[in-house]
């Protein structure tokens, strides 16, 4: 996910870079989504649906903070500024749950 989003800010970005990063971006973006239900049922096995809710819930409230923050960053900064702290953050996010996955294996 973060590599797409790299590619379709970056500054050497073509149409067709573009339109493979949007679908790489996509790919990842569904599949992360899919991944965050299955852990909202796993969390609350008794209330599969409410597990469900509160995963969408969050998924919603972090695209709108997201978006806000985004634009906060882009209008200062710069869209590539912008668009690289939040690859980074993306790639954080999945070394941190690497890791957490890492010691739940030993």
């Amino acid at each position: 996910m973060a590599a797409g989003i790299l590619a379709i800010g970056s500054a050497f970005a073509t149409p067709a870079s573009t339109l493979a990063s949007g679908a790489i971006f996509g790919a990842a973006y569904i599949t992360l989504t899919g991944v965050y239900l299955l852990w909202g049922i796993r969390a609350l096995p008794d209330r599969p649906a409410t597990g469900v809710s509160i995963a969408f819930l969050a998924l919603a409230i972090g695209q709108t903070a997201g978006a806000s923050l985004f634009g906060f960053m882009m209008d200062g900064l710069g869209a590539n500024y912008a668009v690289a702290v939040f690859a980074a953050i993306g790639l954080l996010a999945g070394a941190a749950r690497a890791q957490q996955a890492g010691r739940a294996g030993r």
